[in-house]
């Protein structure tokens, strides 16, 4: 939420989402053979290189990395980029997925045990509850869902919408452009299918952290600001409804399997106020 870096307690928060990468890593190599490429924003020498260190002495086959010093003028140009260093790597090698997430995210447990990869199956985050159009007075939603760019999975099958620049020029709409583009409705799935705030200093979720900013521990409206957390995404239905237990799933959940997690979590993103 700044253009600010190396500030605070950088290192420690960095290193706490960097290791849950690698937690996430450890797992997939027992199905997969993965190689890695960091793109992201440069601090300094020092710190880049051990930033890259952190991955390769814990056995991550680190292929390519890019820091940038300038920060691109908006995030789609930033994402821009990425698929276009993605369609470099594709050129060069033969893969059966893409999944992309952000450098500054803390993977959680629920997240990295959950994850699934299939072949056909286009996978974002989670539907964003800022973006989505509910109209929350008749409970209906009056447009196309708006998702979280944050982390995104691509099958080969699909691999294309990157090549053609189908999701280029998007954030949270790459959603609407993938379905003006005749890609499958069924074929495009979510994390999880609750909705949420995409930043974790507003609205808890149940995926990730941004550990460059506080971070809200409750599904509550603990910030004095309306969010209403009690829709899903129904896959057999294709549409977003109500359903008021998803609240007090979640709610449960904090207070019972993620509570060692969580503290965890305060510790690091709590400690220090981000401004």
């Amino acid at each position: 939420m700044n253009r600010t870096r190396g500030t605070d307690n950088y290192i420690e928060r960095q290193l706490f989402a960097s290791n849950s990468h690698i937690n996430l890593i450890n797992k997939l190599k027992t199905i997969f053979n993965i190689d890695v490429f960091l793109n992201t924003y440069k601090l300094n020498e020092t710190d880049d290189e051990n930033l890259k260190n952190i991955y390769l002495n814990n056995g991550v086959k680190l292929i390519q990395s890019e820091f940038y010093d300038v920060v691109f003028p908006s995030e789609d140009l930033f994402l821009n980029n990425m698929y276009d260093k993605t369609c470099l790597l594709l050129n060069q090698k033969e893969y059966d997925f893409v999944l992309y997430f952000r450098i500054d995210l803390y993977l959680k447990k629920y997240f990295i045990d959950n994850i699934i990869f299939e072949n056909d199956i286009i996978k974002f985050a989670h539907i964003d509850s800022n973006f989505c159009g509910i109209d929350y007075e008749t409970r209906n939603v009056t447009k196309m869902k708006g998702i979280c760019q944050q982390i995104m999975l691509f099958p080969k099958k699909y691999f294309h919408v990157i090549i053609n620049k189908i999701i280029y020029n998007a954030t949270h709409g790459i959603y609407d452009n993938l379905i003006h583009n005749n890609i499958d409705i069924n074929d495009i799935r979510f994390f999880v299918n609750s909705l949420h705030i995409c930043s974790t200093d507003i609205d808890w979720n149940p995926l990730y952290v941004q550990v460059g900013r506080k971070y809200c521990s409750s599904n509550e409206d603990v910030n004095n600001i309306f969010i209403d957390n009690s829709f899903i995404y129904d896959n057999s239905e294709n549409i977003i409804k109500p359903d008021q237990n998803i609240q007090i799933y979640w709610k449960n959940y904090i207070n019972n399997e993620e509570k060692i997690e969580n503290d965890e979590i305060n510790k690091v993103c709590n400690e220090v106020e981000i401004k």
